[in-house]
């Protein structure tokens, strides 16, 4: 069977990490902004990598909102809720082009590999490929329902800023403490 690939842009394990002399707030900043640039990556991404885009795009909102969920007791809770429902529902618009790959993937893991059924469990994981890359296209070739993804993705960047940032107070970054 045949999937997509993991893109290059992928974070290694040590930079969703704290980096040391990194205060909470800068490593906060820094891993946000990383998660946003590789969920906006799908904007850059040539045409036979969109698909493979759009798969790290959706891990990096997950991260995102785990990131939210660490530091919901600290910012403000309408900003949590606001920015947690963007990034929960730009990941279910991304999430059906994923449906497919994932069923011919799992279909391809669980089937035992049996010489007489092979033949038809290659062309059912097929289909369901098929079916993957035409809804990836079609999404990717929806011009506005992709400038509408790119733009929430920016605005919900863009106030990310605050994540970093004590409730209402503007200009007091979250103490670099262990209670934070």
């Amino acid at each position: 069977m045949t999937t997509p690939h993991q893109p290059e842009s992928e974070p290694s394990q040590t930079s969703l990490r704290f980096q040391a002399g990194e205060t909470l707030a800068e490593g906060l900043d820094r891993v946000i902004a990383e998660q946003f640039s590789i969920a906006l990556a799908v904007t850059t991404a040539p045409a036979d990598q969109q698909a493979v885009a759009v798969h790290s795009t959706r891990k990096a909102l997950k991260r995102l909102r785990a990131l939210l969920r660490l530091v919901r007791d600290t910012i403000s809770l309408d900003c949590y809720h606001t920015d947690n429902q963007v990034l929960k529902l730009v990941g279910a618009e991304l999430g059906t082009v994923r449906d497919s790959w994932v069923m011919a993937d799992v279909l391809n893991r669980l089937l035992p590999h049996d010489p007489l059924r092979q033949p038809a469990v290659e062309q059912l994981v097929e289909r369901l490929l098929e079916r993957y890359r035409a809804e990836s296209l079609a999404l990717l070739e929806n011009e506005a329902q992709m400038k509408s993804i790119i733009e929430q993705l920016e605005h919900a960047s863009e106030r990310s800023k605050r994540w970093s940032i004590v409730a209402g107070e503007a200009d007091k970054q979250l103490p670099h403490a262990f209670s934070s």
